[in-house]
């Protein structure tokens, strides 16, 4: 193919290119303002925003879509913007989150509600879930467990007191970063939230066996500290340490490859059964043997799968504890399993039903 014939051949796909774009554009259009008709119907009945089960409907649907050559990853990020954009337009999204920003918990926010979404942030993870309450944020973004460390339990703390529905899941990829100012033979302390140190033992104790491990409020709290020394380094996201300064020193800190933790969207409307969810309980068992068997009894009668279990120590009361279930599917198909559940426990609470994220 000569010059000319390929400079024309690319036009004509430049040209085809725009036409697609102003397609799209008058198609976004047409969503947006009917995202704005329906928030003006939802302010004036009082309804949040933020519909869950209809999100999850529509990023099942884009699974399924054929976009080749474009990845459905890549679509599916672009839908995240696009549904944040209409949702500011029905009604400001205000998502507390346990702050500053960039911490795992900001991207969390991002990744989740896109950018249109106003990021509030939080000193620890009761005053985001308090936030919500308060009436100052619409949702609270709170870690709940991780697939190295497990649970995260001031969040389950925080929700046993409050009258607060779990409305969603997320989760997020987390990969760790030691940042700092000087050179990474002369770190002496290194900062973290202390769930970050954990996941990052290992390699903590094998590349730097010297260094003070100084537990931090949060990992974008570490990178603020760690900017102040040399001899001070942080283990957070990039983007943490770009104010302060900070290098990175070294990438993927954590000890397992496929480091996740889980999110649960807190605050709103609970949702309706869509068909793929999942729900959370909090039981107190009676104080004698074999209460637990007898209160898992109910799930394998009614063919409910657990996809977790965790103790908590109660409040109040030495050496007795909560425990906190998921299971597959939701409350309202699942009432019979609830309520035989509920004549073995000395407390049930259900924290809430949602879509289960993929």
């Amino acid at each position: 193919m000569g010059v000319d014939e390929l400079r024309k051949a690319i036009d004509e796909l430049r040209q085809a290119i725009d036409e697609a774009d102003q397609q799209i554009i008058a198609a976004l259009k047409r969503r947006a303002e009917a995202a704005r008709r329906i928030g003006e119907l939802k302010a004036a009945e009082g309804r949040v925003a933020f519909a869950p089960d209809r999100e999850a409907a529509i990023m099942r649907r884009l699974a399924l879509a054929d976009v080749a050559p474009l990845p459905n990853d890549a679509l599916q990020a672009i839908y995240v913007e696009i549904i944040s954009g209409c949702l500011a337009l029905e009604q400001p999204l205000r998502v507390a989150y346990l702050g500053p920003q960039f911490t795992f918990s900001h991207q969390a926010v991002v990744a989740r509600f896109g950018r249109s979404a106003c990021a509030v942030p939080c000193p620890s993870v009761d005053d985001a879930i308090n936030a919500v309450a308060a009436g100052q944020a619409s949702l609270a973004m709170v870690p709940v467990e991780n697939s190295t460390e497990g649970p995260v339990g001031i969040t389950f703390d925080c929700l046993v007191d409050r009258e607060l529905p779990v409305v969603g899941e997320f989760y997020l990829p987390v990969h760790h970063t030691l940042l700092g100012k000087g050179p990474m033979e002369g770190i002496e302390e290194v900062y973290s939230h202390p769930q970050v140190l954990a996941q990052c033992r290992r390699w903590l104790a094998h590349n730097l066996p010297t260094a003070t491990l100084v537990p931090a409020s949060s990992s974008a709290a570490a990178a603020q500290m760690a900017a102040e020394s040399e001899t001070r380094a942080a283990i957070a996201p990039a983007e943490a340490g770009h104010a302060g300064g900070l290098r990175v020193l070294a990438e993927n800190t954590h000890d397992e490859p496929g480091n996740r933790t889980r999110f649960w969207i807190i605050g709103g409307s609970p949702p309706p059964p869509t068909g793929k969810d999942k729900t959370s309980l909090a039981i107190a068992t009676r104080h004698r043997s074999g209460a637990l068997h007898e209160a898992l009894e109910p799930f394998r009668r009614h063919n409910l799968n657990m996809t977790m279990i965790h103790s908590r120590p109660m409040r109040g009361r030495t050496w007795e504890y909560l425990f906190f279930i998921d299971f597959q599917g939701h409350a309202d198909e699942a009432a019979a399993a609830l309520d035989g559940l509920r004549e073995l426990c000395a407390m049930l609470k259900v924290l809430g039903s949602y879509p289960e994220a993929d």
